[in-house]
């Protein structure tokens, strides 16, 4: 059995308030509280007809609704369980008993449960939830442990009782714990202080500390191997015969000469990111999106350090927009130093003839922040005007020499049109009239109409009339060049033939009370179709009244409250009575239905109310939880079917019970019944216990 925790709640009893079925998985119950006001709960055992050999019925039970006081078992299976009556088919009418009693599902699920604990023989723990006699090696953070465990990983881990200690010379030296103490001297310039729980070491006054003030005498500093921080300042005042440039300072160099040859000149650019409104874009010396030009020779450093490039990488690429457009990152001479949006950051490219003619600069993380901007290398010193693009050494026309032109709102046939010639890959020039020309569409002086039989040539100059026809078309011309033909409110057209492209009514019309809009067929009901015809009005044939056979009543009217009924004599007769008092019912006859009410007999009131009648006993009624003493009655106990329970001795009287202090010695008859005590009481008065057994053998 699944070990479960199953709820129990003492001598809990109640009844069924409705039958339960053989299959049925729900049973309603008088109530799921005992008087003290405990409430079942679920899971729990339950028996069913509990004092019945051939219908108690033992059910696990899984949920309680206690407002609908319905107890439910999810499965069949949870019913018919070990100590039923059988194992299936099993009903139970209302009223009968349900009860709560210790079982044996309950006491298995409590064993099942300690099991999980201990072993079936109750001499271990179950290993299952225990680790004993483990190293606990298994690192389990679902298991206990026992002490033995503890012990065996604590053994494991005390490999010694000695404190083993090495230095960077001298022999290894082991203090035992429990005898010896473990010197701690300091050396040359090292003093040692002993505290609360520790060793303090401390160099003394005869060390020079990097903060102290301390004098250097006869030391060599190897700057070759070693940094010297100063200033500037520091220097110039320590250095007498010559004055120091500082590197961040503006100082004006004065007969020095820059050999660019074996030095290198550093150009650096400002990168911040900004959103103008769009997106974040990558701004250059505070210039979005800014066009450049580098010269071989010189190292160019995109200075990534304000805290607005952080998350935003600068890289370099011969693709526009980098990686986010199938292209990889250019690593030529590139260097990449410290993060985006942190000091130190940038991305640097040293320029020399290697080095691609035309870079692209993205954000490795996001698309678009260097929008289309463009990186040319200049190795001819060369510097591109407005309207040209440099590659190499070759200059070229960009596409402002076109977009940046004023627009022309009119053209005749001599003005110029640039166009790009692709055979000869190259641009040129073209007039109006010829490139209309050579795209086919003519000079546009004359064009052909036609009505599919007849055509018209319309010359240039020419006027095109469209006409109406009396109450058939209207033409309309408006002052927005618009024409527009339209139908006049009355239509005098040869309506003769067919309508061959009508589909639809411009307003829907009702056929027989169904909508007809033109688009498909009609249907009507209780003709080509199933239902009824809306017979509202007379049709042919119809009087005020309308005979049985005809489906009628035969009347004209009917009083108020009153139901149709057939006579006892022909065929095509209705009549009306009337039910309009309390209690009244149609009840059949010999000679045709009659409005009566119920008469009340021996021990029964009647009471009729609108639209009800109550039937109740007047007395001598018993019922299961009264409390109606019998008189002059007879109770055949051994009936089939019949039994008498819950009887003791309080329940009967002297007359028939002889007790121990009514003594049997004075009772001598047949009428009344001994308890076992009184039998005791006599037996033990007869002195049974003083007599023995005598043999004797002679």
């Amino acid at each position: 059995m699944t070990a479960q925790e199953t709820s129990l709640l003492n001598a809990f009893e109640t009844t069924l308030t409705a039958t339960a079925g053989a299959s049925d998985l729900t049973f309603t119950v008088n109530t799921v509280s005992d008087s003290a006001g405990n409430t079942l709960a679920a899971p729990c055992y339950l028996v069913l007809n509990p004092d019945s050999s051939t219908s108690r019925e033992v059910i696990l039970i899984t949920s309680i609704n206690t407002g609908t006081k319905t107890l439910t078992t999810d499965n069949i299976n949870k019913r018919y369980l070990t100590g039923s009556a059988a194992t299936s088919g099993l009903s139970h009418a209302s009223g009968s008993a349900v009860r709560m009693s210790p079982l044996q599902q309950h006491i298995e699920d409590i064993n099942d449960r300690v099991d999980t604990v201990i072993n079936e023989a109750g001499t271990a723990l179950n290993t299952t939830l225990f680790l004993d006699e483990d190293d606990m090696s298994s690192n389990s953070a679902t298991k206990g442990v026992t002490q033995q465990s503890v012990k065996a990983y604590v053994d494991t881990q005390l490999t010694a009782e000695d404190l083993d200690i090495s230095a960077d010379s001298g022999s290894n030296i082991a203090i035992d714990l429990d005898s010896e103490v473990l010197d701690l001297e300091g050396g040359t310039g090292i003093d040692t202080t002993t505290g609360t729980n520790k060793v303090t070491f401390a160099i003394d006054s005869t060390v020079a500390t990097l903060s102290g003030s301390q004098t250097l005498t006869n030391k060599g500093i190897n700057l070759a191997n070693n940094t010297v921080t100063t200033t500037l300042a520091q220097l110039n005042t320590a250095v007498s015969d010559a004055t120091l440039v500082d590197l961040d300072d503006s100082q004006t160099l004065t007969n020095k000469v820059l050999n660019f040859e074996n030095n290198t000149a550093i150009v650096e650019f400002a990168v911040t990111v900004v959103n103008p409104g769009s997106g974040n874009v990558f701004y250059l010396d505070g210039e979005a999106t800014a066009n450049i030009q580098l010269v071989p020779g010189v190292t160019y450093r995109f200075d990534q350090s304000d805290s607005s490039n952080s998350g935003h990488p600068l890289r370099l690429s011969t693709t526009k927009n980098g990686t986010h457009n199938s292209g990889s990152a250019y690593t030529t001479g590139v260097t990449i130093a410290g993060s985006a949006g942190s000091s130190g950051g940038y991305t640097q490219i040293v320029v020399n003839a290697a080095t691609a003619d035309n870079l692209y600069y993205y954000c490795s993380s996001h698309s678009g922040m260097g929008g289309d901007s463009v990186i040319s290398i200049n190795t001819s010193g060369n510097v591109a005007g407005s309207g040209l693009s440099l590659s190499a050494n070759t200059f070229a026309v960009d596409a402002t020499v076109i977009t940046g032109q004023s627009n022309e709102g009119s053209a005749d046939n001599n003005d110029v049109i640039l166009i790009y010639d692709d055979s000869a890959s190259a641009l040129k020039k073209q007039t109006r009239s010829a490139f209309l020309s050579g795209t086919g569409v003519g000079n546009m002086n004359s064009f052909t109409i036609s009505d599919g039989s007849s055509s018209e040539t319309i010359s240039d100059g020419n006027t095109i009339t469209f006409s109406g026809t009396s109450n058939e078309v209207e033409v309309a011309v408006s002052s927005t060049d618009t024409v527009t033909f339209s139908l006049p409110a009355t239509i005098n057209a040869n309506t003769s033939g067919t309508a061959a492209t009508a589909t639809a009514l411009e307003t829907a019309r009702n056929i027989g009370g169904v909508s007809f809009d033109g688009t498909g067929n009609i249907d009507l009901p209780g003709v080509n179709t199933a239902g009824n015809q809306n017979t509202s009005g007379t049709a042919a044939g119809l009087s005020a009244t309308l005979a049985v056979a005809s489906g009628g009543t035969g009347a004209t009217s009917f009083a108020d409250k009153s139901v149709i009924i057939t006579q006892d004599s022909g065929t095509d007769t209705l009549a009306a009575v009337a039910m309009d008092a309390n209690g009244e019912l149609l009840i059949g006859g010999t000679s045709g239905p009659a409005v009566a009410t119920l008469t009340a007999g021996s021990n029964i009131t009647i009471t009729n109310a609108d639209g009800s009648i109550t039937i109740a006993a007047t007395g001598g009624d018993v019922t299961a939880s009264s409390t109606t003493t019998f008189t002059n009655k007879t109770i055949d106990a051994d009936g089939t079917g019949n039994s008498i329970s819950n009887i003791d001795i309080g329940n009967m009287t002297s007359a028939v019970v002889v007790t121990e202090s009514d003594g049997i010695a004075s009772n001598d008859n047949d009428t009344t019944l001994p308890t076992s005590a009184a039998v005791k009481d006599f037996v033990d008065g007869q002195g049974f216990a003083d007599i023995g057994l005598i043999i004797a053998l002679g």
